[in-house]
């Protein structure tokens, strides 16, 4: 009975949550950002595409294209 008990309590601490960390992740395709590579499954990305709606609130030159080909 006693080992079963510190073989709960251990597999307790061990399977218990960890804190979770704040990641934050951006990216504004002109080389300001926290990703340094873009991948995707069954896509084509491109991450050169000219803003098709560039403005005063959007004036980002560049934003991603993702075409799914999946």
């Amino acid at each position: 009975m006693k080992n079963s008990l510190i073989l709960f309590l251990s597999a307790a601490v061990f399977l218990a949550p960890l804190p979770a960390q704040d990641l934050i992740v951006q990216d504004d395709f002109e080389g300001d950002g926290t990703i340094t590579t873009w991948t995707g499954d069954e896509c084509d990305i491109n991450t050169s595409f000219v803003n098709p709606y560039s403005n005063n609130s959007n004036s980002s030159a560049t934003v991603l294209e993702y075409q799914d080909t999946g």
